[in-house]
């Protein structure tokens, strides 16, 4: 995946990371991030938390499982 800035802002570069997971992933390549790209970059994070053995509860407390919204340009 491309690298990409943690700014708070999901823009291009955001966007082009999203569609790289995507394709990787054999989803449909839209740049949004939906229910099911979300789910899989969830359990992609927690499964590389807990294999570094850190308790994925305390250091990603604020990685939820979908809020129910997409997560687009803009």
């Amino acid at each position: 995946m491309p690298d990409v800035a943690i700014d708070g802002v999901f823009g291009p570069a955001t966007e082009a990371s999203v569609k790289a997971f995507q394709k990787n992933n054999n989803l449909n390549v839209t740049g949004v991030v939906g229910e099911e790209t979300w789910n899989l970059l969830y359990n992609a994070v927690k499964g590389i938390v807990e294999a570094l053995e850190i308790d994925f509860n305390v250091s990603v407390a604020g990685f939820k499982k979908f809020p129910g919204v997409d997560l687009s340009v803009g």
